[in-house]
């Protein structure tokens, strides 16, 4: 998958069925509990996940784009982030589903109360 987004849920069996029954896409890899990878078309995905902080208002929870690159390029991406916006990213880090993976955000930590700004 070169690019594909990841949708944050609290309820990944009703998001399933809205994703496949009202949206076309069907389930083409899952774990219980975990990780839902739905397909509609070739390198057409979205893989639905829990919440990382379930009913947080402002949290981490929500939409994210992910897209490929060479493992050996992970590390010099995340610190290319860090350079332009300093505490904007996190990881590099495995992943459940055997990936590698940074993480960055418009906004950086806050120092203060250690949320995403």
């Amino acid at each position: 998958m070169p690019a594909f987004a990841t949708v944050e849920t609290a309820d990944l069996d009703w998001s399933a069925e809205f994703w496949t029954e009202d949206l076309g896409f069907f389930d083409f890899f899952s774990v219980p509990g975990q990780i839902i990878h739905l397909r509609r078309w070739a390198f057409r995905d979205v893989l639905l996940v829990p919440e990382r902080e379930p009913g947080a208002v402002g949290g981490t929870t929500g939409v994210t784009l992910s897209f490929s690159c060479v493992l050996d390029q992970v590390e010099e991406i995340a610190q290319a982030c860090e350079k332009l916006r300093p505490a904007c990213t996190s990881g590099p880090a495995k992943t459940p589903w055997n990936t590698v993976e940074a993480n960055a955000r418009r906004h950086g930590l806050d120092p203060d109360t250690a949320t995403w700004g």
